[in-house]
Parts: structure tokens; C-alpha cells; sequence
């Protein structure tokens, strides 16, 4: 576990931890996951330093996160600001309690065994009708009073709330699709690339139109097809399970027992 300006991150022995700093050398908070810098074609393994222009404080640190792809979570916690960023795809799960003031990766690290069972909504899951791959939408989740954090918005830390911080302006519009295709493509590429430097890597596709241009932006990537499945199970990935606390009463070990 690690404290950040108040704020305790408790976070399982497997979980990939990396630090960021300040261009002062503050510690100024943590990434959560696989970062990438694909504009120079790395995974980043180090500690990372933002350059921050205090006239324009936080949107000069939200400018430098959105720079990296990868699948992370990105915890602030500074002098001014303490949020919770998800990456632009919110690959990982980020739920909270904004009456505890506690955020987790998924609601058992939030609730003992009875709260859990207690807290079920049951009604909300029939509805949903999540017992036949139904889902449940909107920042909700199956247990009363723990919410979800969705993609372009963080959870303020102090407030507790669920705030947009993207897109802020109307976005530009590009009638090019050829030019906004190549675009995207490159950034996929880069970004595939780099993970393929650092280490053995796989990518799962499937039929449908989003792997298709993931596929074609793949170019001359030397790929090979390694299996082709049907899966009809659900996986649970606890690999990169974390928690976040306000509070000094919780202990590392209930964490962990947790995960």
C-alpha cells in the first residue's frame, strides 16, 4: 500500500504500480495497469513526470494522461486535486461508495460478506434481466449505494461525484474518413507495437466491425493466429485489483483476503 498527499492505495502483489512525479519531484500520484506512450512507440515501465503549467493546472495534467493508451487507471492526488481516471476505453473496472468514500476495482473489496448479500438489489438484477447476458447499464451496479465510474468522467475525490471532463468542446468535425481512418489506425498500431517490444503479447478478436479495423490497422505486423475459440464463460481478472481509502481504519491484510 502506498499514501499519496492523504489518500491510501491499497493494491494486490501483482498489480503494476507506476509513480508519478511532478517536474518539483512531488509525488503527485500513481498509474494503475499497462501504460502507453504510443506517439514514441513504448510501454512505460518507470516512473512517469508530468511538466505541470500551475496558470493552467489541471487541464495541463489531463493533456499529458490523454496521451497514453494502454489499459490503466490513473490516480491524482496532489496539494489542489485528488481524482480517479479511467483510460479512454475504461478497460478497467473502477466502482465506489461515496458514503464510506472508498473506490475499488470491484464491489467485494468494498463490502464485507453480509453487506454484500444485504445490498443486492435484486430487483434491479431481475429487471435487467442479468441472469441471461443482460447487463446493467450507466454507472449502476447490482448492490445499492455503490456506484460505477464510466469512461470520460473521474471521480472527484474529495466530492465523491462522477464528473465529465471529456470531450469539454464541441469536437472538430473531419467529413476525411480515409484521413480519420488512418488516423486511428496509426494510433492502434503504435500502440500494438509497443506492447509487442516489451514483452509476449495476444490479441483476442471477434466478428464484429470494431476487430475488423483492428485487424486492417495491423498492417505488416507479422501476426499469427495462435487459436480460434468460442468462449461461453465469464472470466474474472483480479490481476490488477486495487482499492482507495480516505479512511485510516482499513488494513492491507482485509485487502488482500479480498482479492
Amino acid at each position: 500500500s502506498i499514501e499519496i498527499n492523504n489518500v491510501n492505495i491499497y493494491y494486490s502483489s501483482t498489480t503494476k504500480v507506476i509513480s508519478v512525479i511532478d517536474e518539483r519531484n512531488n509525488k503527485i500520484g500513481v498509474f494503475i495497469g499497462v501504460v502507453v506512450d504510443y506517439k514514441n512507440n513504448k510501454v512505460i515501465n518507470t516512473e512517469i513526470t508530468l511538466n505541470i503549467d500551475y496558470e493552467n493546472h489541471i487541464n495541463s495534467i489531463e493533456a499529458q494522461i490523454y496521451q497514453f493508451s494502454g489499459t490503466w487507471i490513473f490516480i491524482l492526488s496532489d496539494e489542489n486535486y485528488k481524482r480517479l481516471y479511467l483510460d479512454p476505453c475504461g478497460s478497467y473496472s473502477a466502482v465506489y461508495d461515496p458514503v464510506n468514500k472508498v473506490a475499488a476495482s470491484i464491489t467485494g473489496l468494498l463490502l464485507n460478506d453480509k453487506e454484500f448479500v444485504d445490498k443486492f438489489d435484486k430487483q434491479l438484477y431481475t429487471e435487467l434481466g442479468i441472469h441471461n447476458l443482460g447487463w446493467i447499464p450507466a454507472g449502476l451496479t447490482a448492490h445499492e449505494g455503490i456506484s460505477r465510474l464510466i469512461c470520460n468522467h473521474y471521480l472527484d475525490l474529495k466530492s465523491w461525484k462522477s464528473i465529465r471532463h471529456w470531450p469539454k468542446d464541441k469536437f472538430i468535425q473531419n467529413n476525411d474518413v480515409s484521413d480519420v481512418s488512418q488516423k486511428i489506425a496509426g494510433i492502434i498500431q503504435s500502440t500494438i507495437n509497443s506492447l509487442r517490444r516489451d514483452g509476449s503479447t495476444c490479441l483476442t478478436l471477434t466478428g464484429g466491425k470494431d476487430s475488423r479495423l483492428i485487424f486492417l490497422s495491423l498492417g505488416n505486423a507479422n501476426l499469427y493466429t495462435r487459436s480460434i475459440r468460442v468462449l461461453i464463460n465469464l472470466v474474472s481478472d483480479s490481476t490488477n485489483s486495487f482499492r482507495i481509502d480516505l479512511r485510516s481504519s482499513v488494513s492491507a491484510n482485509n485487502i488482500d483476503n479480498s482479492v
